[in-house]
């Protein structure tokens, strides 16, 4: 569904390596550690989740004006600064809570989805942070983008270790 369950099984499969030190570490210029980024993507899609499913609810059936590039979620050479409300609060203390967390907010955005017609995703749009008006399918596939972006800052922090 839109690459969103490839993304997490590539993550959660790379982090899965990961002693919970490794994850922890925080290196210098850096300014989260790994557990920081995967809790951020756990914030980040509760946060999502929680739009997109209001989104569906109205169903007001507003349509965007067109398909936003969201690849350049992807460029890394542009840098970010996360909303302090999608910043990490250092509550994840290891993989594994890690883990957990990340597949219970999936299995609830998965429901919230599947509890819809694919055709809603398409015909029903919100605001998002960063694209501006897009389509609930849109908003979706940013997630996944979003995390191969961090998926492959965890991975540049790891060579570096």
């Amino acid at each position: 569904m839109f690459g969103i369950k490839e993304a997490r099984a590539e993550l959660l499969n790379y982090v899965s390596n990961l002693s919970d030190k490794e994850a922890a570490f925080l290196a210098e210029n850096e300014e989260w550690s790994i557990l920081d980024i995967l809790e951020h993507l756990y914030v980040i899609e509760k946060l999502m989740s929680s739009e997109i499913k209001q989104i569906l609810e109205k169903g007001e059936r507003k349509r965007a004006f067109k398909q936003k590039p969201l690849d350049s979620t992807l460029d890394r050479s542009t840098k970010y600064m996360a909303p302090e409300n999608m910043k990490p609060s250092k509550q994840f203390t290891s993989i594994l809570i890690a883990k957990d967390k990340l597949v219970s907010s999936r299995q609830e955005l998965l429901e919230i989805l599947e509890s819809y017609d694919p055709s809603e995703l398409k015909a029903n749009s919100g605001k998002h942070p960063a694209f501006g008006t897009i389509s609930v399918e849109q908003w979706v596939e940013f997630i996944g983008l979003h995390e191969r972006r961090h998926l492959a800052q965890i991975k540049d922090m790891i060579r570096r270790i």
